[in-house]
């Protein structure tokens, strides 16, 4: 769902952080804890977009949260770190993507766009995309 694009080359064989500096950008810190938690050191910071990926209940499961909570926080969060027009995108389960509206337009996003697609037969999620509105 993230692309970049970039004429310079990637450093082939080399690990992430190499091929981050060899288009110009900051390596990515990766932290590990409660997605939820305002105190991680990621929280501390304002992006211009923010792409998750959470448990979706059925072979994975979040630990500290209900799934609806979640995915509710998770925008909630994202409303707190984004800069205005910033967006968030995630992906999430059939039985959430119901309420994403809702928990958007709660955390104060506005929803983009939400596109359900089949993964399997059987199997389906949705791409949802909210954005900070710039202040008026």
């Amino acid at each position: 769902l993230t692309g970049l694009r970039s004429r310079r080359p990637f450093a082939e064989g080399k690990d992430v952080a190499a091929n981050f500096r060899a288009l110009g950008l900051d390596p990515p810190r990766l932290e590990h804890g409660d997605a939820l938690d305002p105190n991680l050191e990621s929280f501390k910071r304002r992006y211009n977009a923010l792409v998750a990926d959470p448990p979706y209940g059925h072979q994975e499961f979040s630990v500290f949260h209900e799934l609806v909570d979640l995915y509710a926080g998770i925008l909630r969060r994202a409303s707190c770190v984004l800069e205005p027009g910033g967006r968030a995108v995630l992906m999430c389960p059939e039985a959430v993507a119901p309420k994403m509206p809702s928990f958007a337009e709660a955390a104060g996003l506005k929803l983009i766009a939400l596109h359900r697609f089949d993964c399997t037969s059987g199997l389906r999620r949705h791409v949802v995309v909210a954005e900070l509105p710039a202040p008026k």
